[in-house]
């Protein structure tokens, strides 16, 4: 069970995770990422992505988006960038009047961010700072 986590999550070591995409925005993936590269100052060409899709977000106005790289270098850099970066949906040109925030994440598997969860769970209720 173990290992096959571990090879869910390293077949993700490319990927980085959106989330806050208004729905709606599925057509334009790749130009939106390409935005986010321009804002963060890593340009992105479409060499440099495998691919770039919206996959729903449970009960939200928005969706989340996954992006895959072709080297693991340029989603190194290009997280890095963006995680410095307070991007919103008005910065990224999604919205005109309300400006909610973008997360740019590594894409974990679901036993990892059902880990996270439990460790942000247990922060909240013993006040840890980490």
């Amino acid at each position: 069970q173990t290992e096959v986590q571990n090879l869910d999550q390293y077949s993700r070591m490319n990927n980085v995770e959106i989330k806050g995409i208004p729905k709606g925005n599925s057509a334009h993936a790749t130009d939106i990422a390409k935005n986010i590269g321009v804002l963060v100052n890593v340009p992105l060409e479409e060499s440099d992505i495998d691919i770039c899709h919206t996959v729903p977000a449970r009960g939200n106005e928005s969706e989340n988006m996954i992006i895959r790289f072709v080297t693991r270098k340029k989603r190194n850099e290009f997280l890095a960038a963006s995680r410095k970066a307070r991007l919103t949906t008005i910065t990224l040109g999604l919205s005109d009047t309300e400006a909610k925030l973008i997360y740019v994440n590594e894409h974990l598997s679901p036993a990892k961010k059902q880990i996270l969860g439990a460790v942000i769970a247990r922060k909240k209720e013993t006040r840890i700072v980490v």
